[in-house]
């Protein structure tokens, strides 16, 4: 039993963390950098008292509950994981005790939030809102729990055309720019929503926060640059569906048009962000702060989709590379290198990388 948790845990759990490090990276800024020690005592006694606060909070809660059950089913799918059916010969009380510890360790951030609102529970008696809270918490690890052991019972479903593409696209063929869009939209929808709200709420959090003291254009900087955290694992999700698409390779296309195309998708991708940022930019900064802010998105998630085509890495891999080159950009903010530079940079670089990956990929074919 412990060997097949260790292998539960390293297969799901770890590769869980390291896929949305992004995410919690974002929740580590909104807690220690825009949040102070007497704001979080203060959101904490509010939820603690408040029914309409803490059906909000078990809300949040459950999205994120429903993330990894996504993650965890989408894990349990690949191939190179079917050994994981093998854990259906455990009889069934062992396979929910063990899930129910996967799905546990996938859920200590809500867990250790839940506790730390639980004192003040028993500090003003409202007894009945924990039990709200503990309830949700047992219910969901367990219904997690149960729908995965369903799962597991099942063969591996291969992938199928959906509406878009067995009627739309044969009548409607979109320009390239739109090909990974169009995929979002028709295999990941709901999570590319969350992954927009979720973006919009720190960008406005963010500008909010700006607005009650005194900052400069590096306090908005830093803002965008932990909403694009956010959306990271959609610049993944475009390197995995270029190289799952490799026939695409194969169409006469020259390099510059490619590279054009690529960023033209990621701009489109950002479109959430640019308006958001458009609208809201503070009169007092230059011109020259809003070009950056507005390009500043598109530009390293550029970057960092041809870095992945240059030198593929794991999607388990891929949080690493995205907690360094964050840590990168975080001090060019700090030391106030003008976010246009930056972006101009990462174009050049990104269309440098591009192109000598296509270049080595004509020389293999």
């Amino acid at each position: 039993m412990t060997i097949i948790l260790n292998v539960l845990i390293k297969s799901l759990v770890y590769t869980f963390y390291r896929a949305n490090l992004g995410f919690f990276l974002v929740v580590l800024y909104l807690a220690f950098f825009l949040m102070r020690g007497q704001d979080h005592i203060a959101l904490a006694s509010s939820i603690a008292t408040s029914l309409p606060l803490t059906l909000f909070t078990i809300l949040l809660w459950a999205i994120y509950w429903a993330k990894a059950m996504g993650f965890v089913h989408t894990a349990i799918n690949i191939k190179k994981n079917s050994f994981m059916r093998q854990y259906v010969l455990y009889n069934k009380r062992t396979q929910l005790w063990l899930l129910f510890i996967v799905f546990a360790i996938i859920g200590l951030p809500a867990l250790a939030y839940a506790s730390f609102i639980s004192t003040f529970n028993f500090t003003y008696n409202t007894y009945g809102l924990f039990a709200l809270m503990l309830s949700f918490l047992l219910a969901v690890n367990t219904i997690a729990s149960f729908y995965i052991m369903y799962r597991l019972r099942k063969p591996i479903r291969e992938p199928s055309l959906g509406l878009w593409y067995r009627i739309i696209s044969e009548n409607f063929p979109l320009p390239f720019s739109l090909w990974y869009l169009r995929h979002l939209f028709t295999k990941e929808a709901l999570s590319t929503f969350l992954t927009k709200a979720a973006s919009l709420t720190l960008l406005l959090g963010t500008y909010y926060l700006f607005k009650t003291d005194v900052y400069d254009w590096r306090l908005i900087g830093v803002g965008t640059l932990f909403s694009f955290l956010l959306n990271s694992m959609l610049i993944y999700d475009y390197f995995e569906f270029t190289t799952k698409n490799t026939w695409l390779n194969n169409l006469p296309r020259p390099t510059l048009s490619i590279s054009i195309s690529t960023l033209t998708t990621t701009v489109i991708l950002f479109i959430p962000e640019i308006v958001f940022i458009l609208f809201h930019f503070p009169n007092s900064l230059p011109l020259i702060d809003l070009a950056g802010l507005l390009l500043f998105d598109a530009s390293f998630g550029y970057f960092i989709l041809n870095s992945l085509l240059y030198k593929p890495i794991l999607k388990e891999e891929y949080g690493k590379r995205i907690f360094y080159l964050m840590i990168i950009m975080i001090f060019s903010i700090l030391y106030g290198v003008p976010l246009l530079i930056t972006s101009l940079i990462c174009i050049a670089l990104g269309f440098g990388m591009m192109s000598k990956y296509y270049y080595l990929l004509s020389n293999r074919l």
